[in-house]
């Protein structure tokens, strides 16, 4: 029996509607047998679960340690992925939440110290072309009511092919880029801002006040939505000083923002790194978010909010890294793909398949866990007659927290553990993770570089635009 909602069933409703529309160029049994065989055709090429992907392409583990491919048309700073966490025994406590009294309070002196700012100096901004702009003169924040957005929002998709030379890395990746703003001599205490790197979002940066700094962030690719995620750099620091930090153009709504409950960003030292192996941490004092009087597009009701926080750093020219949360890039991914298939005690339990390439030629990746050979335990399940599992992560690529956990899960499942044994021999678990691979590369918060929210256009027929979703998609209803 075809389930009501899978590509046979949707491609013999339209058959059935040739048929009624009685249509002269097509008889209405050729119409119901050529659909019905594109039907089974399409399904065809969607890996089943019985023959565990053997039928996808392997995956090209050889270039886990090559860059990404951005889909744009912008030079970024590439670096190998290195992401080390400071694992603590007790987790961090988050800042005490303030009441609402308290919190008015701190949001009209707020608003009345960012009405006293007469300094506004440009130190951080990157053009349509991704090159660091010494002016002002960057486009505005696109809005929905435009019918056409700024070239720095649409971008432009790039070759798949890159040089066989070595000469150019592919998206555009360079091993370093001229900062926006070189200090003057030793006494300029001006804070130099970096976030052209993978995932970095952060679009303009100004001085408005002696250690205080206004920062603009990029919208999600193809659209002027979701500016939450913000990932930069910052160097040239002074220990023991605090710094305020305002990021102005927030979209998220006060009463949903986890700040107002004490939650702190996270921050990387470079040098805390390299000398006592510590890792990301939350860090941050008199954290607010308020809305800030700015208008949002005519679609998006409702005003722009400011998240402030202060930073004191430890060391003097330091490279720190600011995030909401820990960051998990598209190339950490990958790495970590890559150690678990070269282990020699749990390659033998995945298998790593191609599920299909994305807008920017990147690939979207389909793991899969079992135990493969059932007749060495009698205990195990024939694997003909095995349920399905599908775990799939970041289809938003604003929410690393779903790529830690994915982790956690590939080294639990392929560990050495009686209870990972026993799921293995018990079920076929398929593991995606990443559905949305270009979106974290260019440091989007929810959309791929289409400007499609993945989870809302499943069953939409323009399936180009969101291949990787899509083909998942029917990954999972074949499996069903």
């Amino acid at each position: 029996m075809t389930r009501p909602h899978s590509p046979k069933h949707r491609l013999l409703q339209q058959a059935a509607r040739l048929v009624a529309a009685d249509r002269s160029d097509l008889a209405p049994a050729k119409a119901i047998t050529s659909l019905a065989d594109a039907a089974m055709q399409s399904l065809r090429k969607v890996p089943s679960l019985g023959r565990l992907s053997t039928d996808c392409p392997r995956s090209d583990s050889e270039g886990d340690s090559q860059p990404p491919k951005t889909g744009l048309d912008l030079p970024l700073i590439w670096a190998a992925p290195t992401l080390p966490v400071h694992d603590m025994e007790e987790p961090e406590p988050m800042l005490p939440a303030l009441s609402h009294a308290e919190r008015e309070v701190l949001v009209a002196e707020a608003h009345a110290a960012d009405k006293q700012l007469l300094l506004r100096r440009l130190v951080f901004a990157v053009d349509s072309s991704g090159e660091a702009s010494s002016s002002d003169s960057a486009p505005p924040t696109p809005r929905l009511g435009s019918r056409m957005l700024p070239e720095w929002c649409r971008g432009s998709l790039t070759p798949r092919s890159s040089k066989d030379d070595g000469s150019t890395q592919p998206g555009g990746w360079q091993l370093s880029l001229p900062p926006f703003y070189e200090c003057q001599g030793p006494d300029d205490e001006t804070l130099v801002f970096e976030s052209r790197f993978e995932s970095g979002n952060l679009r303009r940066a100004w001085q408005v006040g002696p250690r205080t700094y206004e920062l603009d962030l990029y919208p999600d690719r193809s659209t002027d939505l979701h500016t939450r995620w913000f990932y930069f750099s910052v160097s040239n620091t002074r220990p023991g000083v605090p710094y305020t930090f305002l990021v102005s153009n927030m979209s998220v709504s006060a009463k949903s923002s986890m700040y107002h409950a004490g939650m702190q960003p996270v921050v990387l030292s470079r040098r805390a790194q390299h000398e006592r192996g510590e890792g990301w941490r939350r860090s941050g004092t008199e954290v607010l978010y308020y809305s800030n009087g700015r208008r949002r597009s005519t679609r998006r009701r409702g005003t722009f909010h400011t998240l402030r926080f202060v930073l004191c750093f430890e060391y003097a020219d330091d490279v720190v890294s600011v995030a909401p949360c820990v960051p998990y890039t598209y190339s950490h991914i990958r790495q970590q793909l890559r150690a678990i298939s070269e282990d020699p005690t749990r390659a033998y339990r995945m298998r790593r398949r191609r599920l299909c390439s994305t807008l920017a030629g990147n690939a979207c990746e389909v793991i899969t866990i079992t135990s493969f050979s059932s007749k060495e335990d009698d205990c195990a399940v024939p694997l003909a007659e095995r349920r399905g599992i599908v775990v799939t992560a970041r289809v938003h690529p604003g929410e690393p927290q779903a790529s830690w956990m994915m982790q956690g899960l590939l080294e639990f499942l392929t560990g050495p553990s009686l209870q990972a044994k026993q799921l293995r021999d018990h079920f076929v678990f398929k593991l995606v993770p990443v559905l949305n691979p270009d979106g974290v590369v260019v440091g989007n918060q929810r959309v791929n570089l289409s400007g499609a929210d993945l989870n809302r256009r499943c069953d939409s027929s323009a399936h180009y635009t969101y291949h990787a979703y899509y083909t998942g998609h029917t990954y999972y209803r074949r499996c069903a």
